[in-house]
């Protein structure tokens, strides 16, 4: 968050987006988990039709949520996604031996991710101000008839 904010992005924007993300945005996790389940279909000969790895991606994008801060939960979330498309889980198996270092991965790709929702919720934080501070400037009214009450600066 700290080189976010070097960055130039708002300290209030990076503080609330990226801890969010790291709960919700775990796109890296889903792409891992996408591509593991797609080899195992076809390792095992299960259905990869259309509809059948839509609603792998969909159990994926809900299970997902909430897996960062659990180690090791990929696994159990791919025998979760896995039996939505009638995979044995017995072929989650085959990917222990590299789910450590994928990992690595996953989380580099979850950081960019939620690096880049920072920095555009920030840039359309900065618009709407702008767009926003424009309006008021120019619907204020101005002229003998507008009373300006100034607070005195606190001691």
């Amino acid at each position: 968050m700290g080189k976010l904010e070097a960055f130039g992005l708002s300290r209030s924007t990076t503080s609330f987006v990226v801890p969010l993300g790291y709960s919700f945005n775990t796109d890296g996790s889903v792409l891992y988990q996408a591509a593991a389940l797609v080899f195992l279909a076809n390792a095992y000969g299960a259905d990869t039709s259309l509809p059948a790895l839509l609603l792998m991606v969909g159990v994926l994008v809900i299970l997902s949520k909430g897996m960062a801060g659990v180690a090791s939960a990929s696994i159990v979330v791919l025998i979760a996604a896995g039996n939505s498309i009638g995979l044995p889980a017995e072929g989650i198996a085959l990917l222990l031996g590299v789910d450590f270092i994928v990992d690595m991965a996953r989380t580099g790709v979850n950081v960019i991710g939620n690096s880049l929702a920072a920095a555009v919720v920030d840039s359309s934080e900065n618009r709407r101000e702008a767009k926003h501070g424009a309006r008021e400037t120019a619907h204020t009214p101005t002229g003998p008839e507008v009373t300006v009450l100034q607070k005195e600066p606190a001691q």
